[in-house]
């Protein structure tokens, strides 16, 4: 389809293109007026584009680019094949709110062989997301595609899907399957635009793709949230309004959490169901069967916050049951504040600060910038767009008392390896190694201490700083691009459990309180933490478990590395038995502090106690995923099922099943609306009786606790149920 003539028709074409349909398209436009015009052309083959300009976000407010476009409301997936022809450029498909150069956007574009920034991971044909949450705001750029193609053959289908502020990216694997790649939640109205984006990355040259196969299939229901203010005023009575549109009949789940600190009341529905919790800030609408329009409404009464988000429910791309899109924070259109008092540090707490209290130094600098992210609590968080340790936000503090200080913040990394900022107080950043803070996260926000890289002087990981009390200032600065930041704290109590830290009280949450006043054992023997005696500090934290015979549930909380590899960390509630037996259970499990997608309930048989033992088990992630792991023998790694056999139950509903029969292990699990238990896992693993049987918990994390709770257990041994012993009425 490759024509040779664009430069000599391409000013034709864009005068046509104003006119006529363009495949599936309404119009052609140059965005940011880049020096040489792009065109498009359409034929039974597909689409032909090409454009100039610097950039679509790569370090840049701006972009400059040619899109060939149609505005479209509410939520859909667009799918195809873009194709690089040349040297240079980025193209692919687009959902973007405005045509203005800084709009927001959401945009998963193809690379050609020349790649701005000296990314070496990237080649012919490698796949960046490019994500800018709020208009005039930096862009988030990142290249690092998992599940999809390889490095040796990266070309072949993707897909952009909107569902409500939900953005999923997908990509086609050479099995012929789709794989989520990643989910960013970007706030948009109802109507935005939706096409084909080329860019040169160049100011005098053209990027050149070909679109192949292209689909946009619109979705049923669209729910939009609209919230009658745009900045955040302590104690404000506001009523919200969600509307839910139906294209054809629509029926699905919407859950409205609102923000910390609020008051929640008056809630109601023109159509549906609704069930609201205002202790816990939640309600659940239930829409069935809906054609047309429909308006849930509540009043809430605002708390003591300069920024806040709604977090609603967002899609990850496979449990799809996100729709709420529309205002989502608060205030609307963040800016820069100067803080005109320093903010007073105090030296028996943790002081917090967020990131948009503070400026870049220099006026006009757009090396960082505000972004939006409704998955954090304040909504509004700082993004680098460019390296360069001279490029950083300064916040004035004041110490009270002279002393040793810790810095922890809630960061962001693109990659997870190398993202970083540099941090510093009372100077800038040295842009080396001795101001460096990494971030350990990789696409999501993640509490990290201010760490050393270089040195561990008094054998201290998180770097230090000796403060006399008067007035100072924190400058954190760029390092890496795309590295974000929400808020920072202040402490100078280093063994603070940052993730247990609560952002809009203050307080430090311990899940321990689970098991206040909790002291019977169930059918269990035991309890205890299980690590690895050679490197005991991998398990952090002391966890615990109990029967609660009022709610007929256990509760196994746990801290530890992992349950994985040649020694496990982990909490353990077992009896020691010794035949054949199965146990079954609901599971639902919290992440409680950590921050880990990783942390395991599981249903558990292990030889002994040792963190080396052989084991084998069934468990559940917080996103509902299910997996069997198991160690062979003392001391050996570990193993797990297939990836592509896992199945994904909501958190909560899932029940799942261990069995022995001789040496053989089987694991099952069931859906809450199955009739009976399906196979996930047959498996010999040799262990002599007695063993272990039970009920584990590990945060995968170290130092941080996570909670198991366990309903409906039924244990049986050699064919006979073990039953609960002193029961107690209630």
């Amino acid at each position: 389809m490759r024509k040779r003539w664009i430069l000599l028709v391409g000013c034709l074409l864009l005068a046509m293109s104003s006119y006529a349909q363009i495949g599936l398209f309404t119009d052609s436009a140059d965005i940011g007026e880049p020096d040489l015009e792009g065109g498009v052309i359409f034929d039974d083959d597909g689409y032909e584009v090409w454009g100039a300009g610097l950039t679509i976000g790569r370090e840049s407010l701006r972009d400059q680019f040619q899109f060939v476009y149609r505005e479209i409301s509410g939520s859909f997936i667009i799918e195809g094949e873009p194709y690089p022809f040349g040297f240079v450029g980025e193209g692919g498909f687009m959902i973007r709110q405005d045509l203005d150069p800084d709009s927001a956007h959401a945009s998963w574009l193809r690379v050609s062989e020349t790649i701005p920034g000296g990314n070496t991971n990237a080649v012919f044909g490698t796949l960046f997301p490019h994500i800018r949450s709020l208009k005039g705001g930096p862009s988030i750029v990142d290249g690092d595609l998992e599940n999809g193609y390889d490095n040796t053959d990266n070309l072949g289908p993707i897909q952009l899907e909107r569902i409500g502020d939900s953005i999923n990216f997908y990509s086609m694997n050479h099995e012929g399957e789709w794989v989520w790649i990643r989910e960013e939640v970007i706030p948009m109205s109802e109507t935005v635009y939706v096409g084909l984006a080329v860019t040169a990355n160049e100011a005098d040259n053209y990027g050149e793709y070909d679109f192949m196969d292209v689909k946009i299939e619109e979705y049923p229901l669209w729910v939009g949230r609209s919230v009658p203010i745009d900045a955040w005023n302590a104690g404000e009575a506001i009523q919200v309004t969600l509307t839910a549109k139906a294209n054809g009949s629509a029926s699905g789940v919407v859950t409205e959490v609102i923000p910390g600190l609020c008051e929640l009341s008056d809630a109601s529905a023109s159509s549906g169901e609704i069930v609201v919790n205002a202790e816990d800030g939640e309600i659940v609408w239930t829409l069935s069967g809906l054609s047309d329009e429909a308006t849930l409404t509540y009043s809430l009464t605002l708390g003591d916050r300069k920024s806040g988000s709604w977090h609603g429910t967002f899609s990850d791309g496979i449990h799809r049951d996100g729709y709420i899109a529309g205002d989502s924070v608060l205030p609307k259109n963040p800016t820069w504040g100067r803080i005109t008092e320093p903010v007073s540090i105090d030296p028996d707490g943790i002081t917090m600060i967020q990131v948009e209290d503070g400026a870049p130094p220099l006026e006009g600098d757009d090396f960082i910038g505000l972004s939006l992210d409704p998955k954090t609590e304040s909504g509004v968080t700082a993004v680098n767009i460019r390296g360069g340790a001279s490029h950083y936000i300064e916040i004035p503090i004041t110490i009270q008392q002279a002393g040793r200080y810790y810095f922890f913040g809630n960061v962001r990394g693109e990659d997870g390896n190398s993202d970083s900022v540099h941090f510093e107080i009372d100077s800038a950043p040295a842009s080396d190694n001795t101001t460096r803070w990494d971030t350990s996260g990789s696409r999501v926000f993640v509490r990290d201490w201010v760490t050393r890289t270089e040195g561990t002087e008094d054998g201290e990981t998180a770097r230090p700083f000796d403060l006399d009390a008067g007035e100072h200032f924190i400058a954190i600065g760029n390092r890496e691009t795309s590295a974000g930041i929400d808020w920072i704290a202040a402490t100078m109590d280093r063994s603070t459990a940052i993730n247990a830290f609560d952002e809009i009280t203050g307080e430090i949450y311990d899940p321990m309180i689970e098991l206040e006043g909790l002291t019977e054992l169930g059918v269990f023997d035991a309890q205890q933490d299980i690590f690895d005696v050679e490197n005991p500090g991998n398990l952090g934290a002391d966890g615990g478990a109990a029967f609660d015979p009022a709610a007929g549930r256990y509760v196994v909380v746990g801290s530890g590395r992992d349950i994985w590899d040649a020694a496990d960390n982990f909490h353990f509630m077992y009896k020691e038995i010794s035949g054949d037996f199965s146990i079954e259970s609901t599971l639902k499990v919290d992440a409680g502090t950590s921050s880990s997608e990783w942390v395991k309930a599981m249903l558990m048989a292990r030889q002994e106690l040792d963190a080396e033992s052989a084991n084998a088990g069934i468990l559940q992630r917080t996103d509902g995923l299910v997996n069997s792991q198991w160690r062979l023998a003392y001391f050996d790694s570990s193993y797990s099922t297939d990836t592509s056999l896992r199945p994904t139950i909501p958190n909560g509903t899932s029940q799942l099943k261990l069995e022995r029969e001789g040496d053989l292990f089987r694991a099952y699990y069931k859906a809450e609306d199955d009739s009976e238990f399906s196979l996930l896992q047959e498996i010999e693993v040799i262990m002599d009786d007695p063993i272990l049987v039970g009920l584990a918990v590990t945060a995968h994390e170290v130092n941080a606790l996570s909670i198991g709770y366990f309903s409906d257990v039924k244990l049986i041994v050699n064919g006979v149920e073990v039953s609960v012993s002193d029961w107690a009425l209630y």
